[in-house]
């Protein structure tokens, strides 16, 4: 059974082009829009990884990591965030305390996105 990905971005062609990539290696896609919409699928679906944008009109994805990882029911789904904000000095610190596996830069490169979802979820 393939792994499950959710990918949640305000930008659609950032989903349309991560879910692309990632369909390519034979994952299953779910998209969301905001973090509200991504906290709302959670409720219905079990999801392996999810590839979090950090800046969201409605919710940060510093907020909504935070709020899954308050919730031990998802202690097994794994986060990278996806940004167009570097890697600021201690946040990789916050990073570590929310469980987050991974920080990548927008724009990214395709390979190296692969490899860290490979590295994450296999």
């Amino acid at each position: 059974m393939a792994k499950k990905i959710m990918v949640v971005d305000d930008e659609p062609g950032i989903q349309r082009s991560v879910k692309r990539v990632l369909e390519k290696e034979g994952y299953d896609i779910v998209t969301a829009s905001s973090g509200r919409e991504c906290l709302d699928k959670l409720e219905k679906e079990h999801v392996d990884l999810i590839i979090l944008d950090i800046i969201m009109p409605d919710m940060d994805g510093g907020m909504v990591a935070k709020q899954i990882r308050e919730n031990k029911k998802y202690d097994d789904t794994k986060i990278i965030h996806l940004s167009v904000l570097k890697q600021l000095p201690g946040q990789e610190a916050i990073q570590k305390k929310q469980n987050i596996e991974y920080h990548i830069a927008k724009p990214f490169d395709n390979k190296d996105l692969i490899k860290k979802v490979k590295q994450v979820i296999g």
